[in-house]
């Protein structure tokens, strides 16, 4: 195998933190109400109500204790705005990962959904298109594919590449089109996947403090 044609696979940091990995979260229910967050979010957490009822809930109902025992890491205030920020940065994340991840990622989820639907509807014209996208990000990957099936390169005449296409079969259809789902969901806007895994994670962890408090102080009240 010459050199131009040797295979490298994709490194654990593509195979795991890509768009595929932050559609499981970013296409669900919660995510889309999170979008919300960044523009209503202030208005109910900061509800001078709402405010009351918590500081009744957790200083003088629920977790009555000694003065100086058992208190909790963070003041009523802290906890609004940290669940506020948390709300904030998840949100902004959806509101990321709706606008910018590949369509064909958020509309089939994984790469089985995708050969399974669209397998049987490509043509040689759609899968020509798709190596030119494989051969810009992926050109080890697509120098493989050439040398089994010369047909995709542009310069082929187009009748001829649909002939060869037809009596190619599956299996380089199949290479094709999970390459190309591989392309986008791992090589596309790497910039923007990073950012929107590091403001969820921000996100959750600033959201989750005030419950890891309030979990403390359940169990000190117990065992004290």
């Amino acid at each position: 195998m010459s050199e131009s044609q040797k295979y490298n696979p994709d490194s654990f940091v593509q195979k795991t933190f890509n768009w595929e990995g932050l559609r499981g979260f970013g296409e669900s229910k919660i995510a889309a109400l999170s979008m919300a967050g960044p523009f209503i979010g202030y208005a109910i957490i900061y509800n001078e109500a709402v405010h009351n009822f918590l500081n009744e809930v957790f200083n003088e109902t629920l977790l009555a204790s000694t003065p100086g025992t058992c208190e909790g890491w963070f003041s009523i205030i802290q906890r609004l705005n940290l669940l506020y920020i948390g709300i904030f940065l998840i949100g902004s994340g959806s509101i990321l990962f709706r606008c910018f991840c590949p369509n064909l990622v958020r509309t089939h989820g994984n790469i089985f959904l995708y050969l399974e639907n669209e397998s049987q509807h490509v043509t040689a014209r759609n899968l020509r298109s798709m190596f030119v996208t494989i051969r810009a990000r992926r050109r080890s990957v697509s120098d493989q594919l050439l040398a089994r099936a010369p047909w995709l390169d542009r310069g082929t005449d187009a009748g001829r590449a649909q002939e060869s296409f037809e009596a190619s079969g599956i299996p380089i259809r199949t290479d094709v089109m999970r390459s190309f789902y591989n392309v986008r969901s791992r090589y596309e806007k790497r910039f923007l996947v990073y950012v929107i895994y590091a403001l969820y994670g921000a996100g959750f962890f600033l959201f989750g403090l005030p419950g890891l408090s309030f979990t403390y102080r359940v169990f000190c009240t117990i065992f004290s």
